[in-house]
């Protein structure tokens, strides 16, 4: 069960903004030093990023594929496979991949003029075939990003 988080503070008082992305392509305003800046994400279970990385290239060079944020689920790669994987424009900055089982895994790209880092702060909340999560932080805006993956077991 493939989920699209967005998870944006509102006060210092740590209370945050849940946004959930239901569908595969979604956008989404947020508050940068007081000004409203509308960011996309797109999502999507590919299983196997290996045989889709030109579709994934093809979809991204479209016109009216303009996303901020790439979510992928169901990568089904290794980690020193992710050295040979680029989109263009756009940066790895979160990856979760199964060290002992086939399939599975959750990353996120992200555009390279964004500012982002990866949140390791719930990397421990990783198992393989039950929860597999990729956090990146959109420093400028303040807010996080959370892809997930379930398996229809967990």
């Amino acid at each position: 069960m493939p989920s699209a988080f967005i998870v944006q503070e509102t006060t210092t008082k740590t209370k945050y903004k849940f946004f959930i992305s239901k569908h595969s392509a979604d956008s989404f305003e947020v508050n940068n030093n007081h000004t409203a800046v509308r960011l996309t994400l797109f999502h999507q279970n590919v299983q196997s990023l290996r045989n889709k990385k030109t579709s994934m290239e093809l979809l991204l060079t479209e016109k009216t594929s303009n996303f901020d944020i790439i979510c992928i689920t169901e990568h089904w790669l290794k980690d020193y496979e992710f050295e040979y994987l680029n989109l263009n424009t756009y940066s790895l900055i979160s990856k979760f991949c199964r060290k002992d089982k086939a399939n599975g895994g959750s990353c996120i790209y992200v555009k390279s003029n964004i500012e982002a880092r990866e949140c390791t702060l719930f990397q421990h909340l990783n198992q393989e075939e039950h929860f597999e999560a990729s956090i990146v932080e959109l420093t400028q805006y303040n807010i996080m990003i959370i892809c997930v993956y379930r398996t229809p077991t967990s």
